[in-house]
């Protein structure tokens, strides 16, 4: 059945990648496992599917309707297919395919990175057989095109109006896409953007659609309505920890140099490569003191808990761990990364030597000579650091287990800040040779956690587990 359209909304803008991003494509690709969409021309792109399938998810949680059910408001938005067959509505929301603006197509196809992931054993402390993988993904830095189009029709208030606060969401960096995003990647902020509602009734307004004109009702404030949708009071923590290095820091590159042996991983900021940790790695130390504490407490490691935070393979957690950059005045080129230019290597690392010794002779062991090129330390130079870790957890969705107080979880997680902050849990390679040691300055939360209800529910954790 066709629908009774009496206006449009159209929204054009900037989608900037705040993080990287990884909007998976069909198989495979080269060298990798998991690579990134591209078009029938080979460009790299955002499918519109995979734009809409998160702003959903985010009104879903985040979004509330004054009288009626937000899902029927999403329905009518997003489109549905019924229960029964050839019962169903089109989406009144129209979404564009994002493709990347600003950047000449040759220099676009050395944009793509690799990200090497993996799974820790919580017994030794190694690889997980089979749990190697890569994964290609697009730097941070890097804008798409965005291009939504809204049919109006009579008593579209509602989905009108949860269309201004998914936009307002966008411009905030609210909304993540693609995959691994509670581990640092798919922020994308809505940037330059407008949006012209036409209002058909108006035949000036309908003769600027139809030349493609701007509307006489222009901006944000032209999709809000009253009192029709409303923000969730949501339950989000975030952190920020101001930190710097102690020692070396360095996470392994997913390939061998020429100049040195293990060069460190580097990643694309919008002005160039910089080293980074990327948000996987630190999310998977935490996860592992995690479960030391826990064990250390009940000789078990309370996967329940564990899970519900950090996330399963069933399930994504709650807890979300955003990359680290090295700030650095001036970044790494393409061409002196991929030539391994000594030179500008020394302005982002130190060359260190390293050796293992035979037991048997006490010398070098045949063929065990090898390099490093860790992070400069920032006392080594002040004025260049790291940004800061920012994690945020949230508890706007219900656990799978009513059981798990969020306390609990908040009660966990301020542990393992205590040990960051007591220097208890490096990070990256080498954390038994001297590197990854870290120094915490400051940690700033938003908002404050409220301590007496965290201790209760942590003590009547404890009480509880022990008595099982």
């Amino acid at each position: 059945m066709s629908r009774d359209v009496r206006g449009k909304v159209k929204i054009t803008g900037k989608l900037v990648a705040h993080t990287p991003i990884a909007v998976g494509g069909m198989g495979g690709g080269e060298q990798v496992d998991l690579d990134i969409a591209v078009d029938g021309q080979g460009r790299y792109y955002i499918p519109g599917s995979s734009l809409t399938g998160p702003m959903r998810a985010w009104a879903t949680a985040s979004l509330e309707s004054v009288g009626n059910n937000i899902e029927d408001i999403l329905d009518k938005l997003f489109g549905y297919i019924g229960e029964r067959q050839n019962t169903g509505q089109a989406s009144a929301l129209f979404v564009e395919d994002a493709f990347p603006v600003e950047v000449n197509p040759d220099i676009l196809r050395t944009l793509r990175e690799r990200r090497h992931g993996i799974s820790i054993d919580a017994c030794t402390g190694t690889t997980k057989k089979g749990f190697l993988y890569t994964r290609a993904l697009l730097p941070r830095g890097m804008a798409f095109r965005l291009e939504m189009e809204l049919d109006l029709t009579p008593g579209d208030a509602e989905h009108t109006e949860a269309l201004r606060h998914i936009l307002d969401a966008l411009a905030r960096g609210e909304i993540r896409f693609g995959a691994n995003k509670t581990r640092g990647f798919g922020v994308l902020c809505l940037e330059e953007f407008q949006v012209d509602r036409y209002d058909f009734a108006d035949v000036s307004d309908l003769d600027r659609w139809l030349r493609d004109e701007p509307a006489n009702g222009r901006g944000l404030d032209a999709l809000r309505e009253p009192s029709t949708t409303r923000l969730k009071s949501l339950q989000r923590y975030d952190v920020s920890i101001e930190w710097r290095p102690t020692s070396g820091i360095m996470v392994k590159a997913g390939k061998d140099g020429s100049e040195t042996k293990m060069l460190p991983l580097v990643s694309g900021t919008g002005r160039g490569l910089t080293p980074v940790i990327p948000g996987a790695s630190l999310k998977g130390v935490l996860r592992a003191q995690a479960g030391k504490i826990l064990r250390t407490l009940f000789n078990d490691e309370c996967k329940d808990v564990v899970d519900d935070l950090f996330g399963s393979t069933e399930r994504g957690g709650r807890l979300h761990v955003d990359d680290v950059y090295y700030e650095v005045a001036q970044p790494l080129s393409y061409p002196e990364w991929l030539g391994e230019n000594p030179e500008a290597l020394d302005r982002i690392s130190t060359r260190r030597e390293h050796v293992a010794i035979d037991r048997f002779t006490g010398g070098a062991s045949d063929g065990a000579l090898y390099s490093a090129r860790p992070v400069k330390c920032s006392e080594e130079e002040p004025l260049e650091k790291w940004t800061p870790i920012k994690i945020s957890v949230d508890f706007s969705n219900p656990a799978p287990q009513p059981s798990i107080d969020s306390n609990i979880e908040l009660a966990l997680l301020k542990l393992l800040i205590r040990d960051l902050q007591e220097g208890y849990i490096p990070v990256g390679f080498g954390t038994r040779r001297g590197l990854g040691e870290i120094g915490v300055d400051k940690v700033t939360w938003t908002p404050c956690p409220d301590e007496p209800n965290i201790q209760e529910a942590w003590q009547a954790f404890i009480r509880g587990r022990r008595e099982v």
